[in-house]
């Protein structure tokens, strides 16, 4: 009797394993992007990337795009961040996109500043491009860990003296424009002083 009950356990976790598989298999064939989040979810993001892809090649949404970029970002893969994070940048809706994002926390912020360091770390853009690119990511005032920040941030790491002027030359004609709203004024200034200084410390040690 007990021998049964082990068998029909047996069977029962059998079954159960194979309809999991064949789960598993239709939703890579007919649904890979709610696969590939079932796996990012779980932490699996290897075979999250892979299921990512699928999903992008069937129908080139920016959606699953802006999946694979934020993946290779978590894998730290470096060919798949020049890849994938490269499309995402230059695809046509991307700053539609970072529009609708939700901006409280500054998540909107940081979702940016991680590309734009990711990009400015397999020098996928020259530095004009990047700060014009970080700017717009910027509006709306000029808040704290903003993607202005992160590549200053960024450019101090690497002495990069020429991006460096060049974000001093945007954030000048940022405040000049008048875009940047009153709240923020102060930590634009502070911003900009301190990157002056820094400039300068830096073509000293030259």
């Amino acid at each position: 009797m007990f021998k049964h009950g082990l068998k029909v356990v047996a069977i029962t976790l059998l079954c159960a394993i194979v309809a999991v598989c064949f789960v598993i298999m239709g939703m890579a064939v007919f649904a890979p992007s709610q696969l590939s989040k079932t796996y990012e979810n779980i932490g699996v993001n290897s075979r999250a990337y892979v299921y990512a892809e699928r999903a992008y090649e069937k129908d080139d949404s920016i959606e699953n795009l802006v999946r694979l970029a934020n993946l290779s970002i978590k894998l730290e893969d470096n060919e798949k961040i020049n890849t994938r994070v490269g499309e995402l940048i230059l695809h046509e809706s991307f700053n539609d996109y970072l529009q609708t994002l939700v901006t409280r926390d500054n998540y909107y912020d940081f979702l940016t500043s991680e590309y734009i360091k990711s990009c400015y770390a397999l020098e996928l853009y020259e530095d004009k491009v990047l700060c014009e690119k970080a700017l717009k990511f910027a509006t709306n005032g000029y808040r704290k860990a903003n993607a202005i920040e992160s590549l200053i941030l960024v450019g101090a790491e690497n002495s990069d003296i020429a991006l460096l002027e060049e974000i001093c030359l945007t954030l000048n004609n940022y405040q000049a424009s008048g875009e940047c709203i009153k709240t923020s004024v102060n930590r634009l200034n502070k911003d900009i002083f301190n990157l002056e200084e820094l400039i300068q410390r830096l073509k000293t040690n030259e």
